[in-house]
C-alpha cells in the first residue's frame, strides 16, 4: 500500500512519525544508545506518541483519501541520509498499511515479540552505513586514507547486497 491513500490530516501525523523514527534511529546509532521501538520505554521508544497519534488519526478517518505530500529541504544531506529515508518510508508504509487493514503492527504492542520486523533490512542498511561512515571518518582523521577508501568501497558493496539476502 502506498502512502498516497491517507487523509491530509493523517499525512501530517504519518510524516511526523516518520521524521521521529529517522531522527531517533540516527541519534541512537550516533550516540550508541538502544533503539527499541514498541517497548513503551520513553528512553528507548521515543516515537511511541507519534505512532499512537497516527494510529488514532487513521481510526477516526477510515474512508477519506488524498495525496501524500512532503516538503523538500534545501540543506545538504547528512551521512547515510538515503538509507535513513528508505527506512523511514518503510516504517511509514508498514504502519499505515497495518492501521488501514487492521493487521497488527509490530511496534504497537499487540503480540510484537512473535511478529516479523518488516523494516529490518532498511534499518540494518542504515546501521551498516553509519558504521562504515564512522570507520571512514576515524581512518581519515588518523591519516589512513587507503583504509578509509577500502571501507567506503566495501560499505557500498555490502549495502547493495544487503537487500538481496
Amino acid at each position: 500500500m502506498e502512502a498516497s491513500s491517507f487523509t491530509p490530516t493523517c499525512n501530517k501525523e504519518l510524516a511526523a512519525h516518520t521524521d521521529c523514527v529517522k531522527a531517533f534511529l540516527r541519534e541512537a546509532r550516533t550516540d550508541h544508545t538502544p533503539y527499541l521501538p514498541g517497548t513503551g520505554d520513553p528512553n528507548y521508544d521515543k516515537c511511541s506518541g507519534s505512532r499512537d497519534h497516527f494510529a488514532k488519526c487513521m481510526g477516526e478517518r477510515p474512508d477519506d483519501r488524498s495525496t501524500f505530500r512532503r516538503t523538500m529541504s534545501t540543506e545538504l544531506p547528512q551521512p547515510c541520509e538515503m538509507e535513513l529515508n528508505l527506512h523511514g518510508q518503510c516504517v511509514a508504509n508498514y504502519l499505515a498499511q497495518s492501521v488501514r487493514t487492521g493487521k497488527d503492527y509490530m511496534f504497537l504492542g499487540r503480540g510484537s515479540s512473535q511478529m516479523e520486523d518488516k523494516c529490518f533490512l532498511t534499518r540494518a542498511a542504515f546501521e551498516k552505513c553509519m558504521m562504515y561512515q564512522k570507520i571512514t571518518e576515524r581512518a581519515t582523521n588518523e591519516g589512513q586514507v587507503e583504509y578509509a577508501d577500502f571501507s567506503r568501497r566495501f560499505g557500498r558493496q555490502t549495502q547493495t547486497t544487503l537487500g538481496a539476502e
